[in-house]
């Protein structure tokens, strides 16, 4: 069991600027539990019978095995995780000034043992539903957003543009939200149709 809910630590960017930062007591935990069988016997390495990790609001559990022995080293492990996205403004600086709001699930897949200047190799899909977010120049708060993000270690992409049109306020002038998809996918032909997010809620008219 790892518990560093105590530790404090912070990253910087590029610009010297706090990048992320996590006082102590913001929660930070793993529970493993798993099977150790020795070298050269059947079934040799560890089982990973139940994983679970508690990182600030973030919840995760997996399963998975690892090979340590030389010649044969081995990992695979899946994890499932979930976290909604409004108490991250206060560990990423970058995203307080969006007020990023809405739920997250993600399912991740780790391969191969990390080796100098070789990391493991992640990727995984996540899922982004209920988004809100303040996005200048726009006079209201993006809400009810969605999105499917594919990623590894070391990409992102967002499938799929969503569109919503919301007015301000009920009678007001109506505009259109925009979910951008990634720089990957390319540019909407003249003629394509995109799919409509479903009607205003009338909760969340200012």
């Amino acid at each position: 069991n790892v518990d560093a809910t105590n530790a404090s630590f912070q990253q910087v960017g590029p610009d010297q600027k706090p990048a992320f930062t996590k006082a102590a007591g913001i929660p930070a935990k793993a529970t493993v539990r798993g099977t150790f069988r020795p070298e050269k016997t059947p079934g040799e390495g560890i089982d990973f019978e139940k994983i679970d990790i508690v990182f600030h609001s973030l919840t995760a559990n997996g399963s998975g095995r690892m090979v340590p022995f030389e010649g044969r080293k081995a990992l695979n492990l899946t994890i499932d995780a979930k976290t909604p996205l409004r108490p991250w403004n206060d560990l990423l600086p970058a995203m307080a000034p969006f007020g990023l709001s809405g739920d997250a699930t993600a399912n991740v897949h780790v391969t191969g043992m990390p080796q100098p200047n070789t990391p493991s190799q992640i990727t995984g899909t996540a899922y982004l539903k209920n988004v809100g977010a303040r996005v200048e120049p726009m006079p209201k708060p993006v809400s009810d957003g969605e999105a499917k993000v594919v990623f590894t270690g070391k990409t992102a992409n967002i499938d799929d543009a969503k569109f919503r049109i919301t007015t301000l306020g009920i009678l007001a002038e109506k505009y259109v939200e925009i979910f951008p998809g990634s720089l990957e996918s390319g540019s909407a032909a003249p003629t394509r149709i995109f799919a409509g997010m479903g009607p205003m809620n009338l909760d969340a008219v200012s």
